[in-house]
């Protein structure tokens, strides 16, 4: 099949190339007395009304993160170099800097849509608003091509590069291991493994900070103005 999205051919649930769902999580087939242009009020099931909260916290927190700009990025972050040290050791013309750009943020995003789509659905299917079948074939899917994905990023032996290529990698790591503890938590459905899903989503959010602040970094200490800099994250579309 092909992407309805990029073109890109491919099998299964989930696009390779941009992290498109071939079969998007169905909504629910019950009927629901609610009005459509209403939020239904549904009663949660026990032990996941806690998550409605880290929703939120995790919606402010990727906004922020993904938007951060270059004059966020040169703020004290506690991050491996500081900026002076990252541009005392540039290597880069500003074309390859956009190459490595493009082949670590490629991979973010296909990440960031897998994680909106696992969060923002996480209730969803507890409730019955979209099916649990779905929604778990999703995450096992997701698993599976992040995992991949997380092995595809270019190396560097700059300084400035590597700090960012990691992080972007330890980002791809962890949506998967999001995945993964969301799928433990249906199988067992154990509050321990609800615990797990918070710590996995919040570390997720972290990350999604740390990822835009490192690119910051980077694309500045390699010729890159503030205002380029913004063009770029503003190109990103977060569904």
């Amino acid at each position: 099949m092909f992407c309805r999205k990029c073109g890109t051919e491919f099998q299964g649930n989930f696009c390779p190339n941009c992290g498109e769902s071939s079969d998007p999580i169905k909504e629910s087939t019950q009927e629901d007395s609610t009005s459509a242009s209403t939020v239904p009020t549904v009663k949660k099931k026990k032990g996941h009304g806690c998550l409605t909260a880290i929703l939120i916290f995790i919606g402010i927190s990727a906004i922020i993160g993904i938007s951060a700009n270059l004059s966020a990025s040169k703020s004290s972050t506690g991050l491996k170099g500081s900026t002076n040290e990252v541009a005392a050791s540039v290597t880069y013309s500003k074309e390859d800097a956009k190459d490595i750009d493009e082949k670590s943020w490629g991979g973010v995003e296909i990440a960031i849509k897998a994680n909106n789509e696992i969060v923002n659905n996480f209730d969803k299917a507890f409730t019955g608003e979209i099916s649990l079948v779905d929604y778990y074939d999703y995450c096992k899917e997701a698993s599976k091509v992040l995992g991949g994905n997380s092995t595809q990023f270019p190396k560097s032996d700059n300084e400035g590069a590597d700090t960012y290529i990691k992080s972007c990698q330890q980002y791809v790591i962890q949506v998967q291991i999001l995945s993964d503890s969301v799928i433990r938590y249906i199988d067992k459905t154990e509050t321990k493994n609800l615990s797990n899903v918070k710590s996995n989503i919040e570390q997720c959010s972290k990350l999604a900070t740390i990822v835009a602040q490192n690119r910051g970094i980077f694309l500045g200490s390699n010729g890159f103005t503030d205002e380029e800099i913004n063009a770029l994250v503003e190109a990103v579309s977060v569904e």
